[in-house]
């Protein structure tokens, strides 16, 4: 990997790891580095604070293009490299809320994509539509309000889940409304034959539920609220959750609870982790398919699972990768199926 700090080239540095995330705002990286605390110049590109541009790229090719949040010095006898990380430019949205002078925070006939860029742009970030969503992105709201304590990314995911778009990122850094492509062709099959590859499936039940039901508000005209109810396939007993629609309208009902169940699905999760970072001469990108037939692990047949993220660990001796997979309809383009009945 090659590393930029502050727009300098930067080639003494170690451990570091990359998590390239799907569905989320931002990426993450962290790499220890060797910091000279009588070099001008390390002390500039290493102050804590300052919010310092960072690039990671891989033979040419930009994985993160972000920003340095946290740093971690020592001092003792023995020389120790300094640690550093931080998230993609776009991951402010998710610790920061709407600037006052975005405000107010009522909008009125604005689209999606337009609601996008009036909160991003105060922060220098573009929003980019995929051609899969643009005719969803560019229906208007009536109208929309924003809580003042939510995050920026909170504001805009609570929005774009009435339409089952999906936040995501570029390497460069910006917001990206899109869907997930879950109908692509496997990039890879994990079958046990691969040397130095596991594979381990986590299922937490606790969070999930049989029936999930969503009521929506009463309108001013009626007492009567809508409500909508959808199945989870992988639960057999009794075990209801209920929830209350807060935005959008009756239509957007049965979309809410669809992302309910989506929710509860992530609770299903196969981790692969290999001694490569690639596939067919490719780096290995989150927005994939992979199959996986793995028997010790629960998984019979050839289950198909998404690509959520990976997280790519690299050192002077050795790189592995870390692929977090979900079902695919847990992105609600495909009904789920009960892969362990």
């Amino acid at each position: 990997m090659e590393l930029k700090i502050g727009g300098k080239t930067y080639d003494r540095f170690n451990d570091v790891s990359v998590t390239l995330n799907y569905d989320s705002v931002a990426s993450a990286f962290s790499f220890a580095a060797y910091f000279n605390p009588d070099n001008a110049d390390h002390r500039t590109l290493f102050r804590p604070c300052s919010y310092r541009s960072c690039q990671v790229t891989h033979d040419g090719e930009t994985l993160i293009t972000g920003t340095i949040l946290s740093h971690t010095f020592t001092e003792q006898p023995i020389a120790t490299l300094a640690r550093l990380s931080g998230y993609s430019k776009s991951g402010v949205l998710e610790d920061c809320q709407t600037p006052l002078s975005s405000y107010p925070l009522q909008s009125d006939g604005l689209t999606l994509k337009e609601l996008a860029e009036k909160l991003c742009e105060p922060f220098g970030l573009l929003v980019v539509v995929s051609d899969s969503v643009k005719a969803l992105a560019d229906e208007k709201f009536t109208t929309t309000t924003a809580d003042p304590k939510q995050t920026i990314k909170a504001c805009i995911a609570e929005l774009a889940a009435q339409k089952n778009i999906i936040l995501s990122h570029t390497p460069n850094g910006n917001l990206v409304l899109t869907k997930a492509n879950v109908t692509g062709t496997p990039i890879a099959h994990f079958d046990g034959t691969l040397p130095n590859t596991t594979v381990e499936l986590s299922v937490n039940g606790q969070a999930m539920h049989d029936t999930i039901s969503v009521i929506g508000q009463a309108s001013t005209e009626t007492t009567n609220a809508a409500e909508d109810s959808v199945t989870n396939p992988f639960v057999s007993v009794k075990r209801p959750k209920v929830a209350v629609q807060s935005s959008g309208t009756d239509n957007n009902t049965p979309q809410a609870a669809r992302v309910l169940l989506s929710e509860e699905l992530k609770n299903i999760q196969v981790k692969i982790t290999t001694d490569r970072w690639d596939i067919g001469g490719q780096l290995i990108r989150p927005n994939s398919i992979v199959t996986v037939t793995a028997p010790n692990a629960y998984l019979f047949g050839r289950v198909r699972l998404f690509v959520q993220s990976v997280t790519l660990n690299g050192n002077g001796e050795s790189n592995t990768a870390s692929l977090t997979c979900v079902l695919p309809s847990v992105f609600g383009a495909v009904e789920p199926v009960n892969i362990f009945a």
